[in-house]
């Protein structure tokens, strides 16, 4: 009878411990797959949310506090600011005026109905926080599906009340699509419909609502503007190192501002995905070291209660190297068993939480090392040495294994 076959027929009550073994080793492995397809999938995501996220680059500023109350950024905050921005950071930075009329302008759309426009313009310069490398003067850019604006602008009088309006100029923007991923866009992300303008258009559209030139109005801005405007919105700062998110912020407080940044508010959920890491890198590093010396014990069990069946194939004339041979396969089958139901686990839980296949390819490695550990110990050393034990020893078993 070949080895192979016969292989297969010497399990008997020593098959136990074997299955034992197999079993340890698939739970050891499976959970070894699952523990790092969770902490891959969470780097990825982590990854996606954050690091690759072109938000968590951004810290905004909006108002300056003074004693018990904080006012609207004036052009005085703007060179502040970037004062402060340029001491703190170490690496590169961008910045972004974004100035807002305060209320929406009346757009006629094609249909006759009338909706509220939001117009906001953008600094000189800073085109690449629309995902643009220009802005044209005159054009709204948009992710509104139109193809021009039709707008009211109000012509602003002062009264005894204030300002009011009772008469306006139409102004026709065409309109350009910008993408979805445009960072000022995601960032403020509102709920009614909203245009972006070159900051020279913007200009021209308040210069049109109070009489005043754009210089004038900008300069004036704030909270003892006698225009009753805040034409700022806000100043948004882009920082390309992530290190510097939280000294530039800090070094903004420090000066009496109110500065926010996405990552800021995602501190503790770090702190929570970095323990999660702690903890599923000790549980695969547990399976790695615990799976195989228990299933290196039950084999070898298996092994002493096989010295009988050894003994008789050595007294009928198998050699030692056959008898090793034998038991090799046996053992090896079941190994390579496991290793297939660890590529099954790994392929799904790729497909289940959309991995990369480089992190299929490591999974299976890490399970690999597992196994070639075992196999390594149980069929280059352990097999070997029972099955060339003389032929009386092996016939006569311990009586613990009885």
């Amino acid at each position: 009878m070949r080895n192979g076959a016969l292989s297969k027929l010497i399990t008997g009550r020593a098959g136990k411990h074997l299955r034992q073994a197999v079993a340890v080793i698939s739970a050891a492995a499976c959970i070894l797959v699952g523990t790092a397809s969770v902490l891959e999938w969470q780097y990825i995501k982590a990854q996606n949310e954050f690091l690759d996220n072109p938000l968590v680059h951004f810290v905004d500023v909006m108002l300056h506090a003074q004693g018990n109350s904080a006012t609207p950024l004036s052009m005085d905050d703007v060179s502040q600011v970037s004062d402060t921005v340029d001491k703190s950071a170490r690496g590169g930075y961008q910045l972004c005026l974004i100035y807002n009329s305060s209320f929406g302008l009346q757009w006629n759309k094609p249909d006759k109905s009338v909706d509220a426009l939001l117009v906001f313009g953008i600094s000189a310069g800073a085109a690449w926080s629309l995902g643009l490398d220009a802005m044209q003067d005159g054009v709204a850019y948009t992710d509104v599906d139109t193809a021009r604006f039709d707008l009211d602008v109000p012509q602003e009088t002062k009264t005894d009340s204030g300002w009011g309006s009772d008469s306006s100029i139409s102004m026709v923007l065409p309109a350009e699509q910008i993408a979805d991923d445009a960072p000022v866009a995601l960032y403020q992300s509102l709920p009614m419909a909203t245009a972006y303008v070159s900051e020279a258009t913007f200009g021209k559209i308040v210069s049109e609502m109070f009489g005043q030139p754009w210089d004038t109005l900008k300069a004036q801005t704030g909270a003892d503007s006698p225009f009753g405007l805040s034409v700022i919105d806000r100043l948004m700062v882009h920082l390309d190192d992530l290190s510097d998110l939280k000294p530039v912020a800090l070094a903004l407080e420090d000066d009496g501002y109110s500065p926010f940044y996405v990552l800021g508010a995602f501190q503790d959920i770090s702190g929570t995905l970095q323990m999660g890491l702690i903890v599923g890198g000790a549980l695969v590093l547990l399976c790695l070291v615990i799976g195989p010396l228990i299933s290196i014990s039950l084999i070898r069990g298996y092994l002493c209660l096989s010295h009988k069946d050894m003994g008789i194939l050595r007294h009928i004339g198998y050699t030692s190297d056959s008898v090793q041979s034998i038991y090799a396969l046996s053992v090896g089958r079941l190994l390579l068993l496991v290793e297939g139901v660890a590529v099954v686990v790994t392929v799904a839980a790729a497909f289940a939480l959309s991995l990369g296949w480089l992190f299929g390819v490591g999974n299976v490695a890490a399970v690999s090392v597992m196994i070639g550990v075992v196999a390594a110990w149980a069929l280059a050393r352990e097999v070997g040495r029972h099955a060339g034990l003389p032929v009386l020893d092996l016939l006569k078993r311990d009586r613990e294994f009885e």
